[in-house]
């Protein structure tokens, strides 16, 4: 079954189990959180023939997602929801009656064999895609076991692994071109809810080398970063602007991080990008402000560099500091000191990045 990643009130993380253990944070006078209502539900009631296990208890999990305050995961064909507002629970507590809070376990219904991959959920339904195929979970009333349906919408090939993003009321998707990758935009293109594939890479089917290996997207300035195992030191990026629901402007280019550089992750958090970078010094946490009209601090510029750091006064000593580094690789040792600021030891002093 899957983990979970708990953010507790001294900002620390846990990851553990959901087994219903409480947890003490370590360091003496660290207070122990109640995890009991983090455990996994049993059957309660009837057998496995009335009461079956979910799919994925035999057939394994291949993505997670929420949708309409149920908890979702993917299984092979199947998608399997929690009950309503009880993500841990996957079984019925009666069997009695189908209650319209119960788990819902549907499967595609397709003459060929089209495992899930990703679930996005868009404008309220629930857009699914298999490697050749994209399906839709919607429900004319309440979700439930007695409405739900599940019907695939169209077939266009798409990257399985990959997860597509959502902006607005589309989905994009990222699809193989040999050896180079493009994007898709599935939208709806009329009062039916029928959708389209829009390929928005067409004007330019040789600019993304390699695969795309991740994507993000970020609303407030409409546009969609990816990453490609083709050019590791660089993303990405479609750029757009819509009016009265048609595409009036858009454009592809490229941010590069410089020579030498590789990029592990990225994701939009709020109007930054948060980017996970080796380079020759180690692998940092690096923070991008995606902003029209942003200034530095006590300016009305912003300074064109690079990477920027900051100072920090501890103690009364003025300490240089710029991105987390992550992984450090010259033998020294790294721990978190009383500041949560990380502390470098070498043989050259130490070093104090800070948080």
């Amino acid at each position: 079954m899957p983990h979970i990643l708990i953010r507790q009130e001294n900002g620390t993380f846990v990851f553990k189990k959901a087994d219903g253990q409480n947890h003490t944070s370590s360091g003496a006078g660290t207070p122990t959180y109640d995890y009991s209502k983090f455990v996994w539900g049993a059957r309660s009631v009837g057998d496995t023939d009335s009461n079956p296990d979910p799919t994925f208890v035999d057939s394994g999990i291949t993505n997670m997602f929420l949708f309409k305050n149920r908890f979702g995961i993917l299984s092979g064909e199947n998608i399997i929801l929690s009950e309503a507002g009880e993500f841990f629970n996957f079984f019925r507590f009666t069997v009695v009656d189908l209650l319209d809070t119960a788990p819902i376990d549907i499967a595609s219904a397709t003459g060929e064999i089209s495992s899930l991959t990703s679930a996005t959920p868009v404008s309220e339904k629930l857009i699914c895609l298999s490697e050749k195929s994209q399906f839709i979970l919607q429900s004319d009333t309440v979700l439930s076991s007695k409405t739900a349906s599940i019907a695939r919408a169209t077939s266009y090939e798409n990257l399985s692994g990959v997860d597509p993003v959502a902006s607005e009321n589309s989905l994009f998707f990222a699809f193989d071109r040999g050896s180079f990758s493009g994007v898709r935009e599935y939208v709806p293109i009329d009062i039916e809810n029928n959708y389209e594939g829009v390929d928005i890479s067409t004007q330019v089917p040789k600019y993304i080398p390699g695969k795309i290996t991740k994507m993000t997207s970020a609303t407030h300035e409409n546009i969609i970063c990816c990453l490609t195992d083709g050019d590791t030191d660089a993303i990405y990026v479609y750029s757009y602007y819509n009016s009265d629901r048609r595409r009036i402007q858009s454009a592809w280019h490229r941010w590069e991080l410089g020579t030498g550089s590789k990029i592990y992750d990225i994701q939009f958090v709020g109007t930054d990008l948060i980017m996970v970078v080796y380079r020759a010094e180690g692998v940092f946490i690096e923070k991008m402000a995606v902003e029209v009209g942003k200034t530095d601090s006590g300016s009305n510029y912003v300074s064109r560099l690079d990477r920027r750091g900051y100072p920090g006064f501890y103690g009364g000593v003025c300490q240089w500091g710029h991105h987390h580094p992550a992984v450090q690789e010259d033998g020294g040792t790294e721990h978190r000191d009383h500041h949560n600021c990380w502390r470098k030891s070498c043989r050259h002093g130490t070093v104090r990045w800070i948080k």
